[in-house]
């Protein structure tokens, strides 16, 4: 695999697969690329800066400089006021470096609820519902919080973990959580596919 920072250092080479922006999912596709066949040439193109041992992207009390509105390492794109959130402009902030959300987002990992994909489908887009989806999602994780769960995967090649040190904060928040809001449930996972509306521990 060839290693291209910057695209003028591939101009006088072939290439054999160009990815454009240097997000989670192209980083992933890189690598497996890579992994197939290592005489192939990679080319990944990054609007944004490297992350790579960057303060603001490997120690997660600095990421809130990445939302700052003057970031380099975040895109905000703003859409149209819309009376379904009172008449406000709603504003998306996307990563805008190597690694993408990944390297700005406090290092959560989140998945989208079943039903938000099956909507998808519902709409005419065949192949994206969660059952269609569920077996890629297992395909790029290693879930290492609890064996044995059948909506995650063990295999792929990003980690998902509690972290390598617990300070007990998480429990002590849910402790709180517990006692002045009972009503809401405590569970495992939140990131099942199916489970909303509860309080647990936030995996990395």
């Amino acid at each position: 695999m060839q290693v291209c920072y910057l695209p003028y250092q591939c101009a006088q080479s072939s290439t054999s697969f160009l990815l454009e922006a240097g997000g989670t999912t192209a980083c992933v596709a890189a690598g497996r690329l890579a992994a197939a066949n290592p005489s192939l040439s990679i080319l990944v193109v990054e609007s944004g800066q490297h992350s790579r041992d960057v303060p603001i992207h490997v120690q997660p009390c600095q990421f809130i400089a990445n939302l700052a509105p003057t970031s380099t390492t975040v895109s905000f794109h703003v859409g149209k006021p819309t009376e379904h959130i009172n008449n406000r402009t709603p504003v998306m902030q996307c990563g805008r470096s190597v690694g993408g959300g990944s390297t700005v987002n406090f290092m959560v990992y989140v998945r989208g609820s079943a039903s938000d994909f099956d909507d998808w489908a519902k709409f005419g887009n065949e192949g994206w519902s969660s059952h269609d989806l569920l077996p890629l999602m297992k395909k790029i994780e290693t879930y290492t919080v609890k064996p044995g769960q059948p909506t995650h995967g063990y295999s792929g090649p990003i980690q998902i973990s509690a972290g390598g040190i617990d300070s007990g904060v998480g429990k002590q928040f849910l402790d709180v959580a517990k006692e002045y809001d009972s009503g809401c449930p405590q569970v495992d996972d939140n990131n099942d596919l199916v489970t909303a509306n509860a309080y647990s521990l936030w995996f990395k």
